[in-house]
């Protein structure tokens, strides 16, 4: 997408991004705050987006992501609304809309399959935003262990994603 088209969808659903992130974080002016970390980081890689859906999709987790850091930050709890509660909320605000539903269900059904260890490194490394490194110290593994691991687990996912999409015909990359 161009950097023009960023711009402009990213302010026309302003008051969505926003309110989301008011839904995890007490503060109004916080939420401010995360909307303009949101805007920047997506000025910033233009190249990254195909679609205005997926700008959206991508806009949402981060903006909940940061919001949840502002918090740690803060030393305020992050439990202020459960996971669950979270999820549905992105979901009313926009994240998922354009989003193959056929594969997010996959997605979240070959994660759940993962062992634990597994699912908190994809955690970490999603969700947390952490690089390799950080990761590597966290679990205690050396940084060449984690990406090997990480390659393992994105194979996993994609032979039983496209397992489990079998001839819907939905698609999935393999990245």
């Amino acid at each position: 997408m161009e950097t023009r088209d960023i711009v402009q969808q990213l302010l026309a659903e302003r008051g969505r991004i926003t309110t989301y992130a008011m839904a995890i974080l007490p503060r109004g002016s916080e939420a401010d705050d995360v909307f303009q970390d949101v805007c920047l980081r997506a000025i910033g890689e233009p190249e990254r987006f195909a679609s205005p859906e997926h700008l959206m999709h991508w806009a949402m987790r981060v903006a909940r992501h940061r919001a949840i850091d502002t918090l740690r930050k803060s030393g305020r709890s992050t439990r202020q609304l459960d996971n669950a509660v979270l999820d549905a909320l992105e979901r009313e605000f926009g994240a998922g809309r354009g989003v193959d539903r056929d594969l997010e269900e996959a997605l979240e059904h070959c994660t759940d399959k993962l062992p634990d260890d597994h699912r908190a490194m994809l955690d970490m490394r999603y969700r947390g935003e952490m690089p390799g490194a950080d990761i590597a110290e966290q679990t205690g593994r050396s940084r060449d262990a984690v990406y090997k691991v990480l390659a393992r687990i994105h194979a996993a996912l994609y032979d039983c994603i496209t397992g489990r999409l079998g001839d819907s015909g939905a698609e999935v990359a393999h990245v």
